[in-house]
């Protein structure tokens, strides 16, 4: 959490211990928020690959006019893109530890 101070060009931070404060009812990092105060959250990976994927997709959708592909080819272009993205990689990892 980022408090104006009394002086225009600086911002004071202060560190929010969110599982302290959820898990453990701790209320050190828990501040009341006060008129300025701007609150920071960290983006999710998976949300933020989420909605890239969603904004790179939605033309081809459009051009089709609601014509739903076949399951294969969704599968293919999928995979195309979580290669492109390096991800394909790092599933077949994960799938290999839990195997």
């Amino acid at each position: 959490m980022a408090r104006p101070t009394s002086d225009t060009c600086k911002m004071q931070i202060l560190p929010v211990d969110w599982r302290a404060i959820t898990a453990q009812g701790a209320t050190s990092t828990n501040y009341q928020l006060m008129p300025g105060d701007r609150i920071f959250v960290k983006e999710d990976s998976m949300v933020a690959f989420d909605n890239n994927l969603g904004k790179l997709i939605a033309p081809a959708i459009t051009v089709n006019a609601g014509v739903v592909p076949e399951p294969q080819t969704l599968l293919l272009v999928l995979g195309a893109l979580l290669a492109a993205a390096g991800l394909a990689g790092q599933r077949r990892a994960a799938a290999g530890r839990s195997a």
